[in-house]
């Protein structure tokens, strides 16, 4: 509950003395991004109401490329609380911020095995390949 995505608009919600103010979060802001550029590549054929999902997920594993971009490798306080670092059994039922960790640990995967690869070209390689196929799969009837 600390921001959200709609209508081509990302929203901080209000913060007070006792919650951060979620404006200044990297991991909030690029996730918020990430669903902007969910909504521009994969066109409106993946609504939100069909696939939150997948949806959060990406966005989530997005924020991480353009973390692992712009600080390769390197920790800073919150990285590691992000929904894709968790390890924990998930329930794809419960919600869609907790479904959507299995789309973005699986990606997120795929981005540390690159990077083990590849290094820093890794996550080059991986941005590239995740815009690809985001573009190609746009507006596909089947993709809810």
């Amino acid at each position: 509950d600390n921001a959200f995505y709609v209508n081509n608009s990302i929203n901080f919600t209000t913060y007070s003395s006792n919650k951060p103010n979620f404006a200044r979060d990297n991991t909030t802001i690029w996730h918020e991004l990430g669903h902007g550029i969910v909504d521009r590549l994969m066109g409106p054929a993946l609504s939100m109401a069909k696939s939150a999902g997948f949806n959060e997920g990406i966005s989530d594993f997005l924020a991480e490329v353009i973390l692992q971009a712009t600080s390769f490798q390197r920790d800073f306080p919150g990285r590691t609380g992000q929904r894709i670092y968790n390890n924990k059994p998930f329930n794809l039922f419960n919600d869609m911020h907790t479904a959507g960790e299995a789309f973005g640990s699986v990606m997120k995967d795929i981005l540390d095995r690159a990077i083990v690869e590849w290094g820093e070209e890794g996550v080059v390689k991986t941005a590239d390949l995740t815009r690809e196929a985001m573009r190609f799969g746009r507006n596909h009837p089947a993709l809810d």
